[in-house]
């Protein structure tokens, strides 16, 4: 969730995000209003709401649990209405983005408040979304240690019952939430040599840990199932092509890391 708003709804987005600890973006928040109470408008609030929120907002600071990179808040040194007061802040709190703006030929006090405002939408737009996916993007630094090249079987193609992620730890399956539908249940690994009817393989299915799942050998016809271990004797019934999990027989959330598939042919 991002707490998000312009001009004097930014300084509402300010001060609800820090209450709840949500994420914030401001666009040039109003931090104080005397300007506007005794230029623009009166408000019809006279005493009621602070002139200055400063005091107010660094009290919220102090007790946050959002680190500064969360609370964002967009100005122009060149907004000469609310740039000082946004700098009464405690800036080792907050992260402040000073937008290098030329001065506009202004015909009153609020122009260049607007102008940030304004000219920044997209800008402010790309500052949302990034705060929004930044909990599903992860930074890379670790080269991959599992080698698919070494395995006798192909990466499976997508499933719509199983979620699949390849990382340093192996290649991770977990049965997802959705309900078994029309789509194929297997999610499918292709041989990369099918495995001739009698004739006797030595399979190893190394995972992270003892695992209760079955693997099917199959050529889309004929299934057999065998326990997904180590060091397993199987001589198939028929030539296959394929080794397949079926979603039917994990539970939500069930999971499951393939450190390597290993398939020897014994003579």
């Amino acid at each position: 969730m991002v707490c998000y708003g312009n001009s004097r709804g930014a300084t509402g987005a300010l001060y609800h995000g820090l209450l709840g600890n949500y994420k914030v973006l401001a666009a040039d928040p109003v931090i104080d209003r005397r300007a506007w109470v005794e230029v623009k408008d009166m408000q019809h609030m006279f005493d009621l709401v602070d002139y200055n929120f400063a005091p107010k907002i660094n009290r919220l600071l102090e007790n946050t649990a959002l680190k500064p990179n969360k609370i964002k808040i967009l100005t122009s040194d060149s907004a000469f209405i609310t740039y000082p007061f946004i700098k009464q802040l405690n800036l080792s709190k907050v992260t402040v983005m000073n937008l290098q703006m030329s001065n506009p030929y202004m015909t009153d006090l609020f122009l260049s408040h607007a102008i940030v405002i304004g000219k920044t939408i997209p800008l402010q737009l790309s500052i949302i979304n990034e705060m929004l996916y930044e909990t599903d993007i992860i930074v890379e630094q670790n080269q991959y240690l599992i080698n698919t090249d070494d395995w006798d079987a192909f990466l499976p193609w997508n499933s719509a019952y199983f979620d699949l992620h390849l990382t340093c730890e192996g290649l991770i399956i977990q049965r997802n939430s959705n309900q078994i539908g029309e789509e194929n249940v297997l999610l499918n690994f292709m041989l990369k040599s099918p495995m001739n009817v009698n004739d006797q393989y030595k399979i190893n299915i190394q995972t992270d840990e003892l695992q209760k799942q079955f693997v099917y050998f199959h050529d889309n016809i004929i299934f057999e199932e065998i326990k997904v271990d180590k060091n397993i004797k199987f001589s198939p019934k028929k030539q296959v092509q394929y080794l397949g999990f079926n979603a039917l027989f994990w539970k939500s959330n069930e999971k499951l890391t393939i450190k390597s598939i290993k398939i020897i042919k014994e003579k």
